[in-house]
């Protein structure tokens, strides 16, 4: 079978079995095969066209390097943007032993419904003190 991918062997097989209907067959031989097959000359135009395709969609070697080099950062500028954006997708550095996820640390400001009033015992034991 001829064909130039996955799409042209549908086109062909389709063809051959339209070939094998209208003939009466119950079966595609492969003499309907060879009766519907692509000719060799559009076969080539078809696989010079898709790899011409191709090339326009692959980018150069360096194309990144040089769209990075108009927008004016250097090599330095690009590993402090790499590190910043690495150090904002790290996961946060995990608690420290004895103490759990949610606890506030002794020291920290107070929260809570009594937190006004408990604070402004500590700050009068702190004056007094």
């Amino acid at each position: 079978m001829r064909s130039a991918g996955s799409i042209g062997l549908n086109l062909h097989l389709n063809r051959a079995l339209g070939l094998a209907l209208t003939a009466g067959a119950k079966t595609v031989t492969e003499d309907h095969l060879k009766a519907t097959a692509t000719p060799e000359d559009r076969l080539k135009e078809m696989v010079k066209t898709a790899l011409l395709g191709d090339q326009d969609l692959t980018e150069p070697g360096g194309a990144e390097e040089r769209l990075l080099g108009l927008r004016g950062l250097g090599e330095s500028e690009r590993k402090k943007t790499r590190a910043l954006s690495k150090e904002e997708h790290s996961p946060s550095s995990p608690p420290s032993k004895g103490q759990r996820p949610g606890d506030r640390l002794p020291g920290r400001d107070l929260i809570g419904p009594d937190a006004e009033q408990l604070q402004q015992d500590e700050d009068g034991r702190r004056a007094a003190g």
